[in-house]
């Protein structure tokens, strides 16, 4: 599976280029790297076919799933809070994954989610006034580029890697934490169908 890469100027968020290259950052984010890279579009594609095809119009579940699988299996932590106290330290409040100190989310979803997926990951870095669980040096959103949104069947309104760089653009200063949004990009070799009844 490939993305959007290399980092471009307008969308090095807060040096996010540097930070991913740190000594405290760059091992686990070569992992992860090498993870999403080692990823089958075959396996995710066949994944949504017999799981998902009849219910599920995209390949966002498989997709979904499969991410977070490959994930675990370098050491992340699931569903992880940001906040320690109490009423903070539940959903909303929740970072997808964690590895180390890297915070990751997703977006496979309305692109309204875009904002808060971003907002969410900058929490997690930014300075609080309530106790933190969790203060990780960067956050990865992982998103669908334009072309992919079309050959994987998402939905219309789904948000894509194009529309997250406008954002960052737009409310730089709200989000003064580095974020990288991962674009994973069409492979060319599928089209799915909506199969659902």
């Amino acid at each position: 599976m490939e993305y959007k890469w290399p980092i471009e100027e307008h969308w090095n968020h807060r040096q996010v280029r540097t930070i991913l290259n740190s000594s405290d950052v760059k091992e686990n984010w070569k992992n992860i790297s090498d993870a999403i890279k080692s990823l089958s579009w075959d396996d995710i594609y066949n994944l949504h076919n017999s799981e998902y095809a009849d219910k599920q119009k995209s390949i966002s579940k498989a997709l979904n799933e499969i991410l977070q699988l490959e994930l675990i299996s370098l050491g992340a932590r699931n569903k992880v809070e940001i906040f320690a106290e109490k009423p903070f330290n539940k959903a909303p409040y929740i970072i997808e994954q964690k590895l180390d100190n890297i915070a990751i989310d997703y977006v496979f979803g309305h692109y309204n989610t875009i904002p808060w997926k971003i907002s969410r990951l900058a929490a997690s870095m930014m300075s609080s006034n309530l106790e933190k669980s969790i203060k990780p040096s960067v956050g990865i959103l992982i998103l669908v580029d334009k072309e992919l949104k079309k050959s994987g069947n998402f939905d219309s309104g789904i948000g894509t890697w194009e529309q997250a760089v406008e954002y960052l653009r737009v409310f730089d200063n709200q989000w003064d934490a580095p974020i990288l949004l991962l674009g994973l990009t069409d492979p060319g070799i599928f089209q799915i169908e909506d199969k659902r009844k």
